[in-house]
């Protein structure tokens, strides 16, 4: 039965890159094709994986790649890594690529292939459809990702629990899978079908330091609650490092609100006016509405003072909560001692 229903599938490409920085999305793209080859092998020989790493003798993968096919309708030649395959193989590819063999499948797994390079091209002109595209995807779209993850795995979560989970272990595709299988066998043990916030907290531990930038993402955003749990979790940062770096997107969020108040509008506009990409602005701007200028004023005046009791002995971690509360807090700014 799986061999038929193989068969009726459309034919195989000789050729594939599957390129992107979601390490699972390539696992489970590689999966599907060793998947789909084995099941047509009856000796269990037609699969090669290589590692691009130890690959630097272009003629052992031209081997491969020529090996006749025995027991099977294909073989398939997956290399990992791609990225970090020598000049050397890397163009022996690009040559095979004018002429593949028909009864191989060459895959090629990288985290990012540059699409100007000669051997991005080169898969290009042998069939554009053989470019797979597995880019993660954004940060926004991750608590989404997660609670399909937990619907494969017969488990619910709540959003305010994908998010957490996201919190604690980072944005790899391949970790946060791996935390849902666990946590979902977990669930079931105890007789759970929803993961909860809670869950997160008890049965996950936190392996994921938070960048200097996402900080400043939730502290324009006002959330209070997100920014202690951050700074909680930011053990290479000192409390005047962290205090620094918010204080810089608290006056790039001035910025914004000086070039609106001279009528330049749109985030485009605005990106050009500071130099920047638009996308990198896009928080920062959506944040402008939410702090009066005066508020903001207020606390850049206020920061030499703040900093001056960091560096004056006192308790670093408290202080650097009490003015985060006092920022995100509306109302509580002019109230900062």
């Amino acid at each position: 039965m799986a061999k038929e229903a193989a068969k009726q599938e459309a034919a195989l490409l000789n050729a594939y890159l599957f390129n992107g920085d979601d390490d699972l999305k390539r696992e489970v793209l590689a999966e599907r094709l060793t998947a789909r080859i084995a099941a047509t092998d009856e000796t269990g020989m037609n699969v090669q994986v290589f590692s691009a790493e130890r690959l630097r003798d272009p003629e052992q993968l031209l081997d491969a790649l020529n090996t006749l096919v025995f027991g099977a309708s294909q073989r398939l030649v997956l290399v990992k890594d791609a990225e970090k395959l020598t000049k050397e193989v890397s163009e022996r590819v690009v040559e095979y690529l004018k002429s593949p063999n028909p009864s191989t499948v060459l895959a090629l797994s990288a985290s990012k292939i540059a699409a100007n390079t000669r051997l991005y091209k080169a898969f290009q002109s042998y069939n554009r459809s053989s470019i797979i595209d597995a880019a993660s995807v954004k940060r926004s779209e991750l608590p989404h990702l997660v609670r399909q993850m937990a619907v494969q795995n017969g488990m619910q979560i709540s959003a305010d629990a994908a998010r957490s989970l996201i919190e604690r272990v980072g944005i790899s595709t391949v970790t946060l899978n791996n935390a849902i299988e666990k946590l979902a066998s977990w669930a079931r043990g105890a007789g759970k079908q929803e993961l909860s916030a809670r869950d997160i907290a008890a049965n996950v531990m936190s392996i994921n330091e938070p960048k200097p930038w996402e900080l400043g993402a939730a502290l324009a955003r006002r959330d209070g609650a997100l920014c202690l749990r951050m700074v909680s979790q930011m053990t290479s940062q000192t409390p005047l490092g962290i205090f620094l770096s918010c204080l810089t997107k608290l006056r790039e969020i001035v910025s914004v609100q000086a070039l609106q108040a001279r009528g330049i509008q749109g985030n485009e506009a605005i990106a050009a006016e500071l130099g920047k990409q638009a996308w990198m602005l896009r928080e920062t701007i959506a944040a402008a509405s939410s702090f009066s200028p005066g508020e903001l004023i207020h606390t850049l005046k206020e920061a030499p003072q703040v900093e001056a009791r960091f560096k004056s002995g006192a308790d670093a971690d408290q202080e650097l909560a009490l003015w985060i509360v006092a920022v995100c807090n509306k109302g509580q700014i002019q109230r900062q001692r």
